[in-house]
């Protein structure tokens, strides 16, 4: 919706000022799509910090379930002074051991491949929102047309109301995207 016009037939120099758009709506969804942009971040911030948390979580099991296997095989060297019912109890420990020990390593690798693919799914719709903030900054910047040349300002009609009503634009009318509203005819070429 046009907020001002300047003054039809008045005289404009390069960078003046022509037509001023009503910018609230495109700043409602400036904050609306910034909060998003935040939002989003905050998202991929925690989904990060967690990854840590389970990174950390995960050199502990490992380290537990290497742990257990050495203990494993210490029980297992021992055979020859034990029992053999102890002996076969500790090689099957041992394998046991073994088993969680890869278990451990399948879950580690589980957790990063996991890890990743959801920090990269909040780092897209991060990115998304970020892009979405500077198309709103972008319209927000064009709410206000300037002269692109010195010259004469002249307001064209509106033709939303048909050809046998049209008006010149004014303030309150509605436009649309591409739309013609004006010209400023180069008077250079005019005889």
């Amino acid at each position: 919706r046009i907020v001002w016009l300047a003054n039809q037939g008045s005289a404009v120099k390069e960078g003046d000022p022509l037509v001023r758009f009503d910018p609230s709506s495109a700043r409602q969804q400036l904050q609306e799509k910034e909060a998003a942009l935040r939002q989003a971040q905050a998202a991929l911030d925690q989904a990060t910090a967690n990854n840590h948390v389970v990174a950390e979580q995960d050199k502990i099991d490992l380290a537990t379930a290497e742990y257990q296997v050495e203990r494993a095989k210490l029980e297992v060297s021992k055979l020859e002074i034990v029992s053999r019912i102890q002996g076969e109890e500790s090689r099957v420990d041992l394998k046991l051991a073994e088993k969680k020990l890869e278990v451990a390593h399948a879950n580690v690798a589980l957790n990063k491949a996991s890890g990743a693919a959801k920090e990269a799914s909040l780092a897209r719709v991060r990115d998304k929102a970020k892009d979405e903030v500077e198309l709103n900054q972008y319209r927000l910047e064009q709410m206000e047309v300037k002269s692109p040349s010195s010259g004469i300002f002249h307001v064209l009609p509106n033709l939303s109301q048909g050809w046998l009503n049209a008006k010149p634009f004014k303030v309150g009318d509605q436009a649309w995207p591409g739309g013609a509203l004006a010209e400023i005819p180069d008077l250079d070429t005019l005889e």
